[in-house]
């Protein structure tokens, strides 16, 4: 019987054992699952190169130049791709040139484009500034695989991408790239033809994408807030998990954060800090169940180190020195001093843009023009001296022009004025004998107009016009006329300067 209780003791302690261990084991395995579940997805990392808005290299008034630490973002992107753990993508903003920017103008937008291409991006957009900055004639095919989504090319072959689907490491994600069709007022008749910039929730709405529950798409929007609500509210319709990003226009203002996405529903709404100083990167980290885990960084090019930047930067610039310091002017020093002051006269600023449009005269109301350093104009003078300008005309009858000026006299003076192929005198108020080509003014013939858009936008101007037609737009800038008057028109130093 003693034999008997023990054995029954040992088997009682035995099974205790059994059950413990089978508990421990049962809870490892719930925390395994538990934890499996949650890490099951890799983390992907977005790198959103981009809106440089043409500052990448600056050339500055002392015609030196200005290196941003934009250069650094390749090595940047380089040095995060390396962890392996995270799925990497690289999303081109676009949005890089300047039409209005010495150098971006002077290269076409070629320096922001050769440091986008070392970034590697999967996808790149585009923005009607990027578009401006080219001569419609070099938009090659390279440039048309960017993503325009609300160009509208018909039944034709389509200029640029409508969007983009490509999978990364089995995830669905889709690209898309918004742009306001105010934004593109000036390229219509100049690069798009008969392609017309739709409604972008429209045009969503045409293209119908194919998106489902576990779809991801990232979408691009140049235009206000109003234009970049209704986008959200059209994409909170469809299934999957959405990321908005306006990119403000220069001087337009947004509620959004660049560091705190805004969640409505299954869309994240955000915005990103200028490119040239900031590698706006989203990480994201899905669960099984529930919206993803965000987290939107700016990371400071500063505080970044690149090995290769200075001597991209360099080599760039070199390249350069050639055709911006070409000699357009020398000026004769017989009178002074080779390094005194000198300053382009406004009335030549008419002048010049009438040449340059060919048409009956030109007013304008001429830039702050700086003074030059020396007796020889280079390219690179005319960039800094002057701001950039598109160039219109319009066509008005001999009395119409005559009111126009006098309005223009009465609001502004004379002095604030540039006038050229006209002359004229005034009295009190009026204008008197106005000659046309030493003609006089015919009240019923119909006279051709070149002038600025800086003048165009002035409240005078702007009344006046209103309701007429203005020719479209045909590239001409105020850049490209001095340039190319200075080098093909003899124009006498006694009225070329001050």
């Amino acid at each position: 019987m003693l034999i008997n209780s023990e054995n029954c003791k040992s088997s009682g302690l035995l099974s205790q054992f059994r059950l413990r261990l089978l508990l421990a084991v049962g809870i490892t395995v719930l925390l395994l699952v538990k934890s499996a579940s949650a890490e099951v997805f890799k983390p992907v990392q977005i790198f959103f190169p981009g809106n440089f808005q043409g500052q990448l290299s600056e050339l500055m008034p002392d015609l030196q130049f200005h290196e941003s630490a934009a250069w650094k973002i390749p090595d940047t992107i380089d040095s995060f791709k390396r962890d392996r753990s995270k799925t990497s993508i690289v999303y081109a903003i676009g949005n890089d040139s300047d039409f209005f920017v010495p150098l971006s103008y002077f290269t076409q937008g070629q320096l922001e484009r050769d440091l986008i291409a070392r970034c590697n991006p999967s996808v790149t957009a585009v923005s009607a500034a990027d578009i401006e900055v080219l001569n419609s004639n070099v938009i090659n095919r390279g440039f048309r695989q960017r993503l325009f989504t609300n160009l509208d090319s018909e039944d034709k072959s389509p200029m640029f991408k409508p969007f983009m689907q490509q999978k990364f490491d089995g995830i669905d994600f889709w690209f898309f790239n918004f742009i306001e069709p105010e934004l593109c007022r000036n390229l219509q008749s100049m690069v798009f033809g008969t392609d017309t910039i739709d409604d972008p929730v429209r045009a969503l709405n045409r293209l119908n994408p194919g998106l489902g529950p576990e779809s991801f798409s990232i979408s691009t929007v140049y235009g206000d807030f109003a234009m970049f609500e209704r986008i959200a509210g059209e994409f909170r319709r469809r299934p999957g998990i959405h990321f908005l990003i306006q990119v403000p226009m220069s001087g337009q203002q947004t509620p959004l954060s660049n560091y705190n996405p805004t969640r409505s529903e299954n869309v994240f709404m955000m915005t990103f800090a200028p490119g040239n100083r900031f590698l706006p990167m989203l990480n994201i980290i899905r669960k099984t169940h529930g919206f993803p885990r965000l987290t939107l960084r700016m990371l400071p090019l500063a505080k970044t180190s690149s090995i290769n930047a200075r001597h991209w930067h360099r080599d760039a610039i070199q390249a350069l020195k050639p055709g911006l310091f070409e000699t357009l002017r020398v000026i004769p020093t017989t009178s002074g001093s080779s390094t005194s002051a000198r300053r382009f006269n406004p009335q030549a600023h008419a002048h010049i843009i009438r040449l340059s449009a060919s048409t009956d005269i030109a007013i304008t109301l001429p830039p702050d023009f700086r003074h030059l350093p020396d007796n020889v104009v280079t390219t690179a003078q005319l960039l800094t001296c002057m701001p950039n300008d598109r160039v219109q005309r319009f066509r008005l009858s001999g009395a119409e022009l005559q009111s126009l000026a006098e309005l223009l006299v009465k609001e502004h003076g004379m002095s604030a004025l540039a006038f050229s192929g006209c002359d004229f005198s005034v009295l009190g108020g009026q204008l008197r004998e106005m000659l046309i080509s030493k003609q006089p003014i015919a009240a019923e013939k119909i006279y051709s107009v070149a002038t600025t858009d800086t003048t165009m936008r002035d409240h005078v101007m702007k009344n006046f016009l209103a309701g007429r037609t203005v020719e479209r737009y045909d590239g001409n800038c105020v850049w490209n006329c001095w340039k190319t008057i200075l080098k093909t028109v003899r124009i006498s130093d006694s009225n070329l300067f001050e």
